[in-house]
């Protein structure tokens, strides 16, 4: 305690005086007790105010704690955002340095990056590790100027490589001593604020050991100058002489050309006239003689025209400079033509012979339908030369199919001699037979079936054959055909006329009854067959009691025989069977069987083969007239004329021909035909006659006087519809390559070669007369 200015410490052990014994010293004593009381006393209240200013001085700091404590709390959630922001960027940096890498991994040529500061490689790509030959904690971190060999380290400093807008060729030295020639390129890059030099090159040590080997062989080639030039010298004169005989080759070649052209025109040209006046001449009345005397010489025609064909084709082929066209046809009008053609062999020959299509075929088609044709024919022609008793058959079915195109298989069946087995690999070759003597008793000049090979194989397809001797052929081909692009169009005659009729047919069971009753159930009619003709009559009664009679009655017969005769009577004198419309088909028609079926009842009479739209035209037009007349009195007969007749009315045809015995030639076809038709001797005057006449279709012939064929086909395409589109058919006695195509590109839509062949004319005419019956439908 302070007592009097002085810190006294109180000794409480003092001993106790004798208070009774001194008064003074107990009143001492007392005051000292009291000056010590007042001085604890005042050390309280100091203490009291000490621990007061404590008190408040703890509340200051613990408000300064809490306070530095929450700004010591946010100030950690910053760096932990700081955290996290800077690990996403490391993150990125990482794999954006791993992208990097990669990159310059899949680089082929070298790369060095290197600090711009200091000079020490900081990284490199796995090529410069290859192309220096050491690992990478050998290169990185060390100068780049201890891999620069000294030479170019003196004469190269970095800026200056830098600053070169080009490639410097430089010496590296590798981890084994060695100095490789590169090509490099310096460019400067910063990163994070700091300048890098990124150093790319390429390995040309190679390059350069080539070139020093270049360089030796142009030093030994220009030892070798002088021989060299004297050989250069030699070779021009070879070359000389054989730019000539190449000249010589194509001049003889196109000698050749127009050779056969020429030989063509020429041999065609009095050729229609001889074949075309004789086909006049045996429509005349002739005696025997006079009629075997004229067919000898249609036979020898034809036969000599054959021989010319094949021999263009075969040299056409041999050149290859056979081409195909691409035109749209109908492959059902092709067939039915082909079996005009074929039919007349067969009935002399009293074959049975049958031409059908299964009904999964597409009728519209693109391609080569002449080219087609001749391979069926050719077959077919075979087939019929081979065989003297039984049948020829031609069937088409269909193989593969898509949007844009179909795979058609076609067989030619035939019960002829056969081939022997030894014999079938030499049949497709050139001037082969099966057998040597087979020439001199059938004739022929082997290309035939060398020919169809070609063309078939040009049609994408492949052809055989499957024989035995003694039981006839089997031969086949494939064709690929591009299917029309407007498949809406179909045939003219609607088939609802003929749906769902219950037709019977009268034949025995032949090739010829198959076709027929796939053709009706292909149109929707219900088909019933009997072999026995003298069974129909029956037949029909007991449908009629059935209450689901026959429409129709299709008798098929070798000849309108009395048999077919007394069928006919019968029916119609059964008033329950009168109006059962009868259909008559036979295989050889002759005058005067029209006429007699005609008043024993008979609605049509067809002769086979079978033609697709033929029969169905008949069926439709046979139902039309029942309508009309029931019993079919008043009505006249249907016949193949008949069907053509009909198609015939309203045409009229234009020939432009200058030479008079052709152009008389054309005109009698024409008018036996049943044309209306016309001629003029030029282009000139086919023009003048277009303008000022009606006309439905044109045949020009190409070489003429004052306007050729091709000058006046442009003339006319220049004119207004309908005139303008007029179909125009060449007539040309040239047969040789680019003929066709010259046509076509003249703007003539087909083309027919001399000699003119009737069948075939009639044929191309009724093909543009139903394209253009079928565009009058669309419209």
């Amino acid at each position: 305690m302070v007592v009097d200015g002085k810190n006294i410490k109180p000794d409480f052990n003092l001993p106790e005086p004798a208070l009774d014994e001194n008064p003074a010293a107990l009143q001492a004593a007392l005051e000292r007790i009291r000056q010590l009381s007042a001085a604890l006393e005042k050390e309280q209240a100091q203490h009291q105010a000490l621990k007061k200013e404590l008190a408040l001085e703890r509340g200051r700091m613990e408000e300064l704690v809490k306070e530095r404590t929450q700004e010591l709390q946010e100030m950690t959630e910053n760096m932990m955002r700081e955290l996290v922001r800077v690990r996403e960027m490391e993150r990125s940096l990482i794999m954006s340095e791993g992208r990097l890498n990669t990159i310059l991994d899949t680089i082929q040529s070298g790369v060095f990056i290197i600090d711009a500061l200091d000079g020490l490689i900081m990284d490199v790509n796995k090529s410069s590790l290859k192309i220096v030959g050491a690992d990478k904690e050998r290169i990185v971190g060390r100068p780049f100027q201890n891999f620069l060999n000294q030479a170019d380290l003196d004469a190269h400093l970095m800026p200056d490589l830098m600053g070169r807008d080009e490639d410097v060729e430089l010496r590296l030295t590798t981890a084994a001593g060695m100095n490789i020639a590169v090509l490099s390129r310096v460019s400067q890059t910063n990163f994070n604020e700091k300048d890098y030099w990124i150093v790319s090159f390429v390995d040309i040590s190679n390059l350069k050991q080539t070139e020093t080997e270049l360089k030796k062989a142009i030093a030994a080639a220009e030892d070798e100058k002088f021989r060299a030039e004297a050989a250069s010298e030699m070779l021009a004169d070879t070359n000389q002489i054989l730019k000539k005989a190449y000249e010589d080759a194509e001049a003889a070649n196109r000698t050749k050309s127009v050779f056969l052209a020429n030989m063509s025109h020429e041999i065609r040209t009095p050729m229609n006239g001889v074949i075309g006046m004789t086909d006049l001449l045996l429509s005349t009345e002739l005696t025997t003689e006079q009629k075997d005397f004229a067919e000898t010489i249609r036979a020898s025609a034809n036969a000599l025209l054959t021989v010319i064909n094949d021999v263009l084709d075969f040299s056409k082929i041999e050149a290859g400079k056979l081409d195909m066209e691409c035109i749209d046809f109908d492959i059902r009008t092709m067939l039915d033509e082909v079996s005009d053609i074929l039919s007349i062999k067969t009935q002399e020959k009293k074959l049975e012979f049958a031409c059908w299509i299964h009904h999964d075929v597409p009728s519209l088609l693109q391609g080569d339908p002449g080219r087609l044709r001749q391979v069926v024919i050719n077959l077919a022609n075979n087939a019929i030369k081979f065989t003297e008793q039984g049948e020829v058959i031609i069937q088409v079915v269909l193989e593969q199919e898509d949007e844009s195109g179909a795979c058609l298989r076609f067989t030619v069946k035939d019960t002829g001699i056969g081939i022997p087995p030894d014999r079938m690999q030499y049949l497709f070759q050139s001037f082969s037979q099966a057998d040597s003597s087979i020439t001199r008793k059938y004739g022929g000049t082997g290309l035939g079936l060398a020919i169809s090979k070609n063309l078939v194989e040009l049609m994408g397809g492949k052809i055989g054959v499957e024989s035995r001797p003694g039981e006839g052929a089997v031969f086949w081909f494939t064709v690929v055909q591009k299917k029309q692009s407007d498949t809406q169009k179909r045939q003219s005659v609607p088939m609802e006329s003929i749906r769902d009729k219950l037709i019977l047919l009268a034949e025995a069971d032949t090739p010829s009854r198959r076709v027929l009753c796939h053709y009706l159930e292909n149109w929707g009619c219900c088909c019933e067959t009997i072999a026995d003709a003298a069974a129909v009559v029956a037949k029909l009664r007991e449908a009629q009691a059935r209450h689901r009679p026959f429409d129709m009655v299709v008798v098929s017969a070798l000849t309108a025989d009395e048999e077919a005769e007394r069928l006919g009577r019968s029916i119609k004198a059964d008033p329950a069977l009168a109006e059962t419309i009868l259909i008559a088909m036979v295989s050889a028609g002759e005058r005067g069987d029209g006429a007699r079926l005609r008043q024993n009842g008979y609605a049509a009479y067809l002769t086979k083969p079978i033609k697709y739209n033929q029969l169905r035209e008949c069926l439709a037009l046979a139902m039309g007239l029942r309508k009309i007349d029931p019993t079919g009195k008043a009505t006249p007969l249907i016949t193949r004329h008949a069907l053509k007749e009909n198609q015939k009315k309203g045409i009229r045809i234009l020939l432009a021909e200058d030479n008079s015995i052709n152009q008389k030639v054309v005109l009698m076809m024409l008018s036996k035909m049943g044309y209306a038709a016309e001629a003029v001797f030029n282009g000139k005057e086919a023009l003048s006659a277009l303008q000022a006449g009606t006309f439905q279709l044109v045949l020009m012939d190409v070489q003429m006087p004052e306007m050729d064929g091709f000058t006046a086909t442009k003339e006319i395409r220049k004119l207004t519809a309908p005139l303008g589109s007029i179909p125009i058919i060449a007539l040309t006695a040239h047969a040789m390559k680019g003929a066709r195509e010259i046509c076509m590109e003249a703007g003539m839509d087909d083309y027919l070669t001399k000699p003119i062949n009737p069948q075939e004319l009639l044929q191309k005419i009724e093909t543009w007369q139903s394209r253009q019956s079928l565009a009058k439908d669309s419209e």
